[in-house]
């Protein structure tokens, strides 16, 4: 790597003969003035002057050229950097090279391609990406770190989703642009599928659960026909239905609490999050013509939070898009309000406010409180749901309307009340820790991570009875008159796991069996009815298991 550039060089002979030529100059001048001056004095302050003067021009203009020089390489490194942009044709994704203003030095044809330009050069990149406001060009011009961000593009009817990607130098950003639409399509279907899946698999259990309360009071009821009226086993099978209704009824609250907002626990997602995925499917779900926009400091925990608050501001912003006359800007704008700083978690004064609805009349929301005013009860069947749903959070759900027939919704909701939630069960949805809190479960003990596990069972009011050794482990599962899951460790199973294990099967036949640190081939044959999981498993992942393993144990009884 050369220290001094060919140009630095050449400048710095230019000056050495520039200052020869001026020195020559001097020297002509001083004997000129030295035979017509008399007297000496005179002659040397005259010398002093000149080669001061002479010096200190040679030092400004040498200054001057030095920066010239440095300003023209730096030009001109921009030039070929710009050049070499301009021909990157084998990138499918878009790449800019722009300056410390913001203009387009150089742009490849992926990068033409989707601004849809045949030239980028010379132009703002503000201008032919207008999504990105001041504070992304900020993060992508002026930060010395790498910057990213995601914004919808929309070009005639066709919408995309950008993704904007910095590598800062020294008076240049290269700029990456990848359409990401596909990806950000994938990553909503995959979360969608995902709450799908669980969703499912409670279902089959819950499904499990009421067949086996019905095969007990069915069977019951049949033998009470057979029974003669004097018969002392009347007694016992009328207490056995009343048990059975009484599960049923268990169940049918843990169900409702299951579809009511998270509210015994700490949510699984921040409210401020849930507001992003609810202005996300806006954006998919509304024409290209709207633009959806967030305005939202974080919040704190509310008594309507994740899926339920996502699809109550999504119905509410597509009902606000119906009232507008026309297409235009669509805003969520959330705010904590200045009485929640002294709130309490048992208190149901809201706590935070959102306006939901279409610009201007969204704009001035805050402005229009006392505006406001209750939904009526003809409002129509959605808007109807949706107000439910907020009151039975504790919320307040109101409207107001513009001369034009849009319309702007204000939701109001108090804090939620939180419970200390520590790390064993900060992964778990709350949705799994509701419908598995009536279980009964037989967990083999352990140290360690078994620890985690049984904590993660005691927050989620799982009654759990342990065991150390297989004869406790047997001891345990003939005395327990029902369990739903058995979660044990291989080591508890002895040297033959897979015996154990099919004389575990018959004690407790419609138990859901989870078998820690085993592999499926030392179970046997009965490693079909089981779970299996490495060792030290997270306790999330011994909850999903158990799911897991009851639908087994359904299949497995029928």
């Amino acid at each position: 790597m050369r220290l001094i550039s060919k140009e630095a060089v050449g400048y710095a002979v230019l000056l050495v003969i520039l200052f020869a030529i001026a020195a020559l100059a001097v020297l002509h001048t001083l004997d000129f003035l030295q035979k017509n001056l008399q007297d000496p004095t005179v002659f040397h302050i005259a010398a002093l002057l000149i080669w001061s003067v002479t010096l200190g021009f040679m030092l400004i203009a040498g200054a001057f050229g030095l920066w010239a020089v440095q300003f023209a390489a730096l030009a001109e490194g921009r030039r070929r950097v710009g050049r070499l942009v301009d021909a990157m044709d084998y990138l499918q994704d878009g790449l800019v090279a722009v300056d410390v203003k913001g203009r387009i030095s150089g742009a490849n044809p992926a990068a033409r391609a989707l601004a849809a330009a045949r030239t980028l050069k010379g132009e703002p990149l503000r201008s032919i990406f207008g999504e990105l406001t001041d504070a992304d060009l900020a993060a992508l011009l002026t930060s010395r770190e790498p910057a990213e961000v995601e914004r919808r593009h929309l070009r005639g009817d066709d919408a995309r989703t950008l993704r904007f990607r910095s590598q800062p130098s020294e008076g240049l950003s290269l700029i990456l642009i990848s359409d990401v639409t596909a990806m950000d399509a994938q990553r909503q279907h995959n979360r969608q599928v995902a709450r799908l899946q669980l969703i499912g698999q409670i279902a089959r259990g819950v499904a499990h659960d009421f067949n086996n309360l019905l095969c007990a009071i069915s069977g019951h009821a049949s033998l009470l026909a057979r029974l003669p009226p004097a018969s002392p086993d009347i007694g016992n099978s009328l207490r056995a239905i009343a048990q059975s209704v009484e599960r049923g009824s268990a169940l049918a609250g843990h169900l409702l609490q299951l579809a009511r907002a998270e509210s015994s626990g700490e949510t699984a997602r921040a409210p401020l999050e849930s507001l992003r995925i609810a202005v996300a499917d806006l954006t998919n779900s509304l024409p290209p013509a709207w633009q959806i926009e967030l305005s939202a400091a974080e919040l704190p925990l509310l008594t309507l939070a994740g899926l339920q608050l996502e699809q109550v501001v999504l119905n509410l912003g597509l009902l606000a898009a119906d009232t507008a006359p026309q297409p235009g800007r669509l805003r969520v704008a959330a705010a904590r309000l200045p009485a929640a700083a002294s709130a309490t978690r048992l208190d149901s004064r809201p706590a935070a406010v959102i306006h939901i609805g279409p610009d201007p009349l969204a704009q001035r929301a805050a402005e229009l409180d006392a505006r406001f005013e209750e939904i009526p009860s003809d409002a129509g069947l959605i808007l109807s749901v949706v107000k439910t749903v907020v009151e039975g959070a504790g919320g307040q759900l109101q409207q107001t309307g513009a001369p034009d027939g849009s319309m702007v919704f204000r939701l109001a909701l108090p804090l939620a009340p939180v419970s200390s939630r520590p790390a064993e069960t900060a992964g778990i949805p709350p949705q799994l820790l509701s419908y598995v809190g009536h279980w009964t479960v037989l967990l083999g003990r352990s140290a360690g991570h078994r620890n985690a596990i049984a904590e993660a069972l005691r927050l989620a009011s799982v009654r759990t009875v342990q065991a150390d050794s297989m004869t406790a482990l047997l001891a345990r599962l003939q005395e327990t008159p029902r369990l739903d899951a058995v979660v044990v460790e291989r080591r508890l199973l002895g040297d033959d796991p897979a015996a154990v294990l099919a004389a575990v099967l018959r004690l407790q036949p419609s138990a859901a069996y989870v078998v820690i640190g085993a592999d499926e081939q030392a179970l046997g044959p009965r490693a079909a009815d089981v779970v299996t999981l490495p060792d030290a498993p997270s306790p999330d992942r011994v909850l999903m298991a158990m799911l897991e393993a009851r639908n087994l144990a359904a299949r497995r009884k029928t």
